[in-house]
């Protein structure tokens, strides 16, 4: 088998397993704590990580298969942004979530592998793997809108819910202007990495360019 599926291959079975865990623990949790199952279900998929390894997941399987719904995560811009956006994943976590847990055994398992295993391979599976040099500036706009529209539809699983996946959006606790200054510096920063990550394209193109004889 040739080394990029290989590759390919195993960051399917991480990410999809990791999924599967990080479901199979966080749905009876939600139900144990009162919560229906059709809540418990939008309360698991509001949360920024789990649909971000999902795409993952479904870039990985668009390059396993042909299948032609699965065309959107085959685009460069696609998988070019979903680098940005999963090492905003992992800084995020690290920097602001992992203090305030104490997840042990299987909990920390799913945690470790949904923010950090799974977000550097995926890095390297795109440096690695991907044909480079096709990223633009003018394509950072487009790259941007599908993360920043996550925010209404966190907004709106929180306002109908009560629950908001992350503290810095939770408007039931925080006034409106804080919120909105919280989105900022994060979209701030997920433009920063988008733009790093164009750099990035270009810089995997020299040094895979061979130099004159």
């Amino acid at each position: 088998m040739h080394l990029s599926r290989l590759l390919t291959l195993c960051g399917f079975m991480f990410g999809a397993g990791a999924l599967a865990l990080q479901f199979s623990l966080s749905i009876p949790a939600s139900m144990a704590n009162g919560a229906s199952l059709g809540r418990a279900l939008v309360l698991f998929f509001s949360f920024f990580t789990i649909l971000t390894n999902g795409a993952l997941v479904l870039i990985y399987l668009s390059a396993l298969t042909q299948t032609p719904q699965l065309a959107v995560f085959r685009r460069p811009q696609t998988r070019g942004l979903m680098a940005a956006v999963i090492l905003l994943v992992m800084i995020f976590f690290h920097l602001i979530l992992s203090p305030l847990k104490n997840w042990q055994g299987l909990w920390l398992l799913a945690d470790t592998f949904l923010h950090y295993l799974l977000p550097t391979f995926y890095v390297v599976w795109w440096a690695v793997t991907q044909k480079h040099g096709v990223l633009r500036i003018r394509d950072l706009p487009l790259m941007l809108l599908p993360p920043l529209l996550y925010l209404p539809y966190a907004l709106i699983v929180g306002a109908l819910t009560g629950a908001y996946p992350y503290g810095i959006i939770d408007l039931g606790k925080l006034p409106a202007l804080q919120v909105a200054a919280n989105v900022f510096w994060v979209a701030l920063g997920l433009g920063a990495l988008m733009l790093i990550v164009i750099a990035a394209d270009r810089l995997l193109v020299r040094a895979r360019t061979p130099g004159p004889a």
